[in-house]
């Protein structure tokens, strides 16, 4: 038995998704591979590190990644193959979600978190595609109707073609299942596709290395495959089509012959074409507004909805994982980003329902926009999803009563009354849509009014911050970042941790009367020339420390945070100055910048003993500052007991070098603590010029820490840099 198939020119898309997959799994996960062969000296011919190794599940979860891949490529050419010979353009769309969640698969399995191998879940939309294609090509032979498009010559043989010998795989011109290219893009336009859509998204010069807490190799393992190369090939697998090259009705006449032709996988093709739209930031109303022609306005909204929400996570997720390095340094120098930012964490879903309820937001940027917020991914989705409802609903409808008015003109279809009806829905629904808005702008306005704008970088701006925090909190003239102290975006501004705190009127001192999860309080007994003695102590953990010099500002980074013991005992110092006499009334009108200290990153060690005292500072480093580096980065300089009459915990103190090149991607637990802990933390440089003068301010609160740290620093010359 042979098989005869003739080739047309969209099979070319399903040869270049075999190339472009054959560069993903062999060439960037190999490489991959490789480096971390490399840098965990794991030699060739073993294929996973033996357990005792000391990094063997680091590197055993690259290898797994790679590995993995690599079995499921049995099954996955077979069905690219097979599907790309009767659909070949919706197999090498499918190709092109399937490759998309194999790079987010391997770049999360090499975290050395398995879980996160799940980041790639979009892989599995790209393999459904391509299985439900093979059986409705199946399907399509095994019924004989793969034959009766055919504008091939003819067997010789009158005979069915199940019965023929020799059987032909005829298959039917481009334009019988397939929208014909020329159709949709004129000819003058399809030379300047590539630069439009190059044009159209920042391309990071390579794609961004993947955070880690566990191996400085890490860092560097996403280097392997530059994201321009990446992205240039998926634009010519995928060839989404800009709106303005054009017209709306061609554009709804291509798809309906090619989801007509598709049958049941039509809904599906829709979606793939949408979510590509999206990603490449191809305005999809038109295709909203075509899904009432396709679809009609019911089956219409569920199918836009379906897409719109997948498209918005899929560009979500690529801008967060593949393309934050780029965006995220042109973002970090724009000050209202940075407010955006800090209104989303505190209002999250929230803020994100009403931002898609804009008109005005652009929805293809705001995926990408909010992608470099600290949003969780679930509550993105099912924000996203709620709030581009109305909208869809509306655009869909215009584009079902279109369909039924371009019917009943032509005699066809809907009748005058259903007409009415689809306008007077369609009126409702924008109306609808219109009110929602108005609310959203009173909502919003409201919600942003409590965030203000703060620029980290000029004195004006740093002056704009100091005024706020002292008309809030203070009526005395307080400077909160002298000698030359930055605050920087990635914590959170003190005049915000003020607004946060409420007033004094809210604090009160009380005796401890139950167990604390974090004091201890015990009684030491001991003998001393003979006699009995008591020692009364608190017991805690060790602690880590560390100092941050960050090359390019020439600066130190400190954290500053709200202390309440040290408020306290701001309160009773005060008192007994005033009175001369001690006293704990609260609550007190002392204003609450006096319970600010000026401290090194730090944490303690205990409620995480499976870590090295590095690990714990390299996690500190990024819970707290938002600089993710490398542990081979980091320098021990000493350790110390601490607070020797009451606890005599010992701290260890790091060093080590930083710039901006480090920032990891903003999200909750990077920069600026934990908040479901309770943590509001600021980021600062201290300049090195104006360290000195800053070390003999006692008018700042500082941590012990920090002074010797400082002092040590003085006396190895830092201070003349």
């Amino acid at each position: 038995m042979t098989f005869a198939i003739q080739l047309v020119p969209a099979h070319g898309y399903v040869l270049a998704a075999v190339g472009v997959t054959y560069l993903v799994h062999h060439g960037y996960m190999a490489t991959g591979v490789m480096k971390a062969r490399k840098a965990f000296n794991v030699p060739y011919p073993a294929l996973y590190a033996d357990s005792a190794h000391k990094n063997a599940n680091e590197f055993n979860c690259v290898q797994r990644a790679h590995q993995n891949s690599l079995e499921n490529l049995i099954s996955f050419y077979p069905m690219l193959i097979l599907a790309g010979v009767r659909f070949p353009i919706t197999a090498a769309v499918a190709g092109l979600m399937y490759n998309v969640g194999r790079i987010l698969y391997f770049k999360g399995y090499c975290t050395g978190e398995p879980k996160k191998r799940m980041n790639g879940w979009i892989q599995y939309f790209g393999t459904l595609t391509l299985l439900g294609a093979v059986f409705r090509f199946a399907y399509q032979l095994a019924m004989g109707k793969t034959s009766r498009h055919s504008h091939c010559s003819a067997p010789a043989s009158s005979k069915p073609l199940h019965s023929l010998s020799r059987v032909d795989i005829l298959l039917p011109r481009q334009s019988d299942y397939e929208a014909p290219i020329e159709k949709i893009i004129p000819a003058s336009e399809m030379s300047k596709l590539p630069a439009l859509l190059t044009a159209r998204i920042p391309v990071p010069s390579s794609v961004s290395t993947v955070s880690s807490t566990i191996s400085p190799f890490l860092a560097n393992i996403s280097s392997g495959l530059p994201a321009t190369l990446l992205l240039c090939i998926i634009s010519a697998v995928a060839l989404p089509l800009p709106a303005e090259a054009f017209s709306l009705q061609d554009a709804v006449s291509g798809l309906e012959a090619a989801i007509a032709a598709a049958g049941p996988l039509g809904p599906i093709l829709f979606i793939g074409a949408y979510v590509i739209a999206t990603v490449f930031l191809i305005p999809a109303s038109v295709l909203t507004v075509a899904a009432g022609f396709l679809f009609g306005p019911i089956s219409g909204s569920i199918v836009v909805s379906i897409a719109a929400t997948l498209g918005a996570t899929a560009a979500f997720l690529v801008g967060r994982y593949i393309a934050r390095p780029a965006v995220a340094r042109r973002a970090a120098e724009d000050t209202r980003f940075a407010a955006v930012d800090r209104a989303i964490a505190a209002q999250g879903a929230k803020i994100v329902l009403l931002l898609r309820l804009s008109p005005l937001v652009p929805f293809s940027l705001l995926n990408y926009a909010l992608s470099l917020t600290s949003i969780p991914l679930g509550s993105y989705i099912g924000a996203s999803w709620a709030g581009m409802l109305p909208g869809t609903i509306a655009y869909v409808a215009l584009g079902g009563a279109g369909k039924a008015a371009a019917e009943t003109a032509a005699g066809v279809g809907t009748s005058p009354l259903q007409l009415v009806l689809y306008g007077v829905g369609a009126l409702a629904t924008l109306g609808a849509t219109v009110l929602i808005i108005h609310t959203r702008h009173n909502t919003f306005s409201s919600l942003f009014g409590n965030f203000k704008l703060h620029t980290h970088t000029t004195t004006a701006t740093s002056i704009t911050t100091r005024t706020t925090a002292t008309a809030l909190h203070d009526t005395n003239s307080v400077d909160l970042y002298p000698h030359g102290i930055e605050p920087l975006p990635q914590g959170v501004p003190a005049a915000e941790i003020l607004s946060r705190l409420g007033g004094p009127e809210h604090i009160l001192v009380e005796p401890l009367t139950k167990a604390s999860l974090f004091v201890k309080p015990q009684s030491v007994f001991f003998k001393l020339d003979g006699k009995k003695r008591r020692w009364d102590m608190v017991s805690s953990h060790a602690s880590v420390a560390i100092l941050l010099y960050h090359t390019t500002r020439k600066a130190f980074i400190l954290v500053r945070q709200f202390r309440p013991a040290v408020y306290a005992t701001a309160v009773r110092t005060a008192a007994e100055e005033e009175q001369g006499a001690a006293t704990t009334a609260f609550p007190s009108s002392l204003p609450l910048h006096h319970g600010f200290t000026f401290e090194l990153c730090a944490g303690i060690v205990g409620d995480k003993p499976e870590l090295s005292l590095f690990q714990v500072a390299q996690e500190e480093i990024l819970e707290e500052t938002g600089f993710d580096i490398d542990i081979s980065n980091l320098n021990k300089i000493t350790s110390f007991n601490s607070a020797v009459g009451i606890s005599g915990s010992r701290q260890t103190i790091f060093a080590a070098e930083v710039d901006d090149s480090m920032l990891a991607m903003p999200k909750d637990g990077v920069g600026g603590g934990l908040a479901d802990h309770g943590e509001a933390i600021e980021v600062v440089a201290l300049p090195v010029a104006g360290a000195e003068t800053f070390l003999m301010d006692e008018s700042l609160g500082k941590s012990a820490g920090l002074m010797f740290v400082l002092t040590y620093a003085k006396s190895t010359g830092m201070f003349d840099l």
